[in-house]
């Protein structure tokens, strides 16, 4: 197991979530992940196909047939980092991509619900969730 770990030159720059995910979704259509953790970090990673002469340059460091098949499989789908939002004061209770995949929508414990454009990777939207303490009348708003 240990040689299929990526090599320091492959791996320089860690762009983890630093709290446990709650959520992650996935879209074909823009080739895009998005993960949702609770500190309300929401990600977005873009998943890439490596070069075939790095996988084969990887898949002879290998050694064994078993661990050839394991690079094979960790190294032909990657995910590239794109961007990284602190989104929510406190968890993401809820994260959905639209039907179309053009769209993501993050819900956090802060009554907070933020919309994103996927194919720029931008918050087009953000809406504010009146409690029920807030309104006698059960309306949002003034």
């Amino acid at each position: 197991w240990r040689d299929i770990i990526p090599t320091p030159a492959h791996y320089h720059v860690s762009f983890m979530h630093r709290d446990i995910i709650t959520h992650a979704i996935s879209s074909q259509k823009h080739g895009y992940v998005v993960t949702a953790s609770q500190d309300g970090v929401v990600k977005f990673w873009k998943r890439i196909t490596i070069d075939d002469s790095d996988a084969d340059d990887a898949t002879k460091d290998a050694g064994s047939s078993e661990n050839k098949k394991a690079v094979e499989a960790v190294t032909s789908q990657c995910l590239e980092f794109v961007k990284s939002f602190t989104a929510h004061v406190g968890p993401v209770v809820n994260l959905q991509v639209s039907h179309e995949g053009d769209t993501v929508v993050s819900v956090g414990v802060d009554r907070v619900v933020k919309v994103y454009d996927v194919s720029t990777f931008d918050v087009t939207g953000m809406i504010k969730i009146a409690s029920e303490e807030d309104s006698s009348d059960g309306k949002i708003g003034p």
